[in-house]
């Protein structure tokens, strides 16, 4: 089963004493345009390839634009013995709106 995490939970994880790591999993182009700060951008395409540049043991939010690549990139961690991963569900999208909203973009 795939776990996912809200734009307001990552929010208030970000925060916390011990926050989770960041996979981007969109293309460098829109890392660069639209970024998300702190995160490690390897896009969905290479991951499969540069697993170890991740920590298996720690917990990882993987976002995208909207949640799809995001969500493929959680099956194949899964896959590769990633237990703690979570989607950010709606992606940048979703994070960008909930800053917007809460004037802290």
């Amino acid at each position: 089963m795939l776990a996912s995490v809200n734009a307001e939970d990552l929010f208030r994880l970000l925060k916390e004493g011990t926050p989770p790591a960041v996979l981007d999993v969109r293309e460098p182009l829109e890392c660069q345009t639209r970024p998300f700060e702190g995160a490690v951008c390897i896009p969905l395409g290479l991951l499969q390839g540069r697993l170890n540049e991740l920590d298996p043991d720690q917990e990882i939010v993987v976002l995208c634009l909207g949640g799809k690549r995001s969500a493929l990139a959680c099956h194949l961690l899964q896959g590769a013995g990633f237990d703690k991963v979570k989607n950010l569900n709606g992606g940048m999208i979703a994070w960008e709106a909930f800053l917007e909203h809460h004037d802290l973009g």
